[in-house]
């Protein structure tokens, strides 16, 4: 009989996901369900329009408009669904109306529903379940890592990043079993946590021949950046690029892709330089065109200042076999690809700009030397079945 896993996700999961939580989630379902497992899984939206499956959860009305105390920062994410069942059972009764049968897992992604599925470790169904908190971050650090860089770190936002830090220790100390996705997460939490297993972030496959897409179009070396509108992805490239791109060598270019595009094209310092397609923002593109971008980059660029967790977009580049320039960030949890062939690290503005350029500037057949079974350590299978295979054993 196949083991039933139930993942709890703290948002919903498209059918093809685009942002690095989404990613993940997928993968570690896909992983379960390649070994075997049954997989239900329930997301926590914030209205009734928004649920796709039976046992998706609402969260109450109250919840969604609630700031806890006065002072609190105004975006409080998911911290509200941890808020919304210590405050009373209506999440418990949703999602024991859709329980059925017996589940030996309950994967929850993120702190914020640990202690929900703890309040009903009893409940038949999951009675004889093993916990696994699967951390995508510290999310403290995040929380002050982002507030910081919007210049918000006051005494509120302190006192807020001390009440996540008690949730996800809390959340570490309630599990059978923790994910971490990094050796520097593991160590935060391994105080608090009965195991930990680290399972970094890895990519999906890459073709080996892009499809036709504009970008075979493109003539000329362009350096590609890929990310969604979340704040340091923007705050990075804008900080790191900056607002001249003379620098570029002649017939070159800066390509972008994802949500960045709806906030970057609106930067007042880039219109000259998007007039004269020194730089251009395609938006959001479908996978083949994303992988098609990666393999005929003459640079990947990784701008990353702030942020927690590992970067999926580092994998993503890394796999690509392309040359990478990014920062020490951009690099968490892969400490040990900073020394390959064509990866290249840069904390200063100017020196990053200087060496897109010289790398830009390399003949367009210019050899890049790849280790095929390495890159390979990094695909999202090689990476979630031996995690998988330990949960299921634990």
């Amino acid at each position: 009989m196949a083991v039933r896993v139930l993942q709890i996700c703290p948002f919903d999961i498209p059918q093809e996901p685009r942002a690095g939580g989404q990613i993940r989630i997928e993968a570690i379902a896909q992983a379960y369900l390649a070994a075997g497992c049954e997989v239900v899984r329930s997301c926590v939206v914030t209205r009734q329009r928004d649920v796709r499956r039976p046992a998706d959860l609402v969260l109450p009305w109250i919840d969604r408009i609630r700031r806890k105390h006065v002072g609190k920062p105004g975006h409080l994410g998911q911290i509200r669904q941890h808020w919304a069942s210590s405050r009373s059972r209506a999440l418990q009764h949703q999602l024991a109306a859709h329980l059925e049968g017996s589940y030996q897992i309950v994967h929850v992604e993120h702190p914020w529903n640990v202690a929900l599925m703890h309040a009903m470790r009893h409940h038949p169904s999951l009675s004889s379940a093993r916990l696994v908190y699967s951390a995508h971050n510290i999310e403290s650090a995040l929380f002050k890592s982002v507030v910081t860089e919007q210049g918000h770190w006051n005494r509120a936002a302190r006192s807020l990043q001390q009440e996540i830090f008690e949730i996800e220790m809390r959340a570490a100390a309630c599990a059978d079993l923790v994910w971490a996705v990094s050796e520097h997460d593991a160590h935060q939490l391994e105080n608090a946590a009965n195991r930990v297993l680290v399972v970094p972030n890895g990519c999906r496959a890459l073709p080996q021949q892009p499809t036709p897409s504009p970008f075979g179009a493109i003539k000329g070396r362009y350096a590609l950046f890929v990310g969604t509108d979340y704040g340091p992805n923007v705050n990075g490239f804008l900080r790191m690029l900056g607002d001249d791109f003379t620098h570029l060598p002649a017939g070159c270019s800066v390509q972008t892709i994802g949500s960045c595009a709806d906030v970057l094209k609106t930067h007042p310092a880039h219109a000259r330089w998007l007039a004269e397609g020194r730089l251009v923002h395609h938006g959001r593109v479908d996978a083949d065109t994303l992988d098609a971008a990666l393999l005929q980059a003459g640079l990947v660029l990784l701008p990353i200042l702030a942020g927690g967790g590992t970067n999926l977009k580092t994998a993503e580049a890394l796999v690509s076999a392309r040359p990478v320039l990014g920062t020490s960030h951009a690099f968490r949890g892969f400490e040990d690809w900073r020394s390959s062939p064509e990866v290249h690290v840069q904390d200063q503005p100017a020196a990053f700009r200087t060496l897109m350029a010289e790398l830009l500037a390399r003949p367009t057949d210019f050899a890049i030397q790849t280790d095929v079974l390495r890159h390979q350590s990094l695909l999202w299978p090689n990476i979630l079945r031996p995690a998988v295979q330990q949960t299921l054993q634990a």
